[in-house]
């Protein structure tokens, strides 16, 4: 079998980048995300080793979604906000 042509591959990592921007930024998305935040240590100067597998995979999330640093401040504030619940 041949692999897949680059722009097809192109194609759907972009495609992959809009779902996630789409899954995400919505107002539930925003919600979720700002938990998961919450819960994988992304804030916390040393996180503990259990936290590095939730860690990697919300850090994975922000970077598909291309949040910049001011952006992921911006959802923190907004997590400390809302009292930095956790489910």
């Amino acid at each position: 079998m041949d692999p897949p042509a680059p722009d097809a591959l192109v194609r759907r990592r972009v495609a992959l980048i809009k779902a996630y921007k789409e899954v995400f930024g919505s107002i539930d998305g925003q919600f979720v995300l700002k938990d998961l935040i919450g819960r994988a240590g992304i804030l916390e100067a040393e996180p503990g080793k259990f936290a590095a597998g939730r860690r990697s995979i919300v850090l994975e999330i922000l970077q598909q979604m291309r949040f910049d640093e001011t952006a992921l401040m911006a959802l923190a504030a907004e997590r400390l906000d809302d009292g930095g619940e956790q489910g």
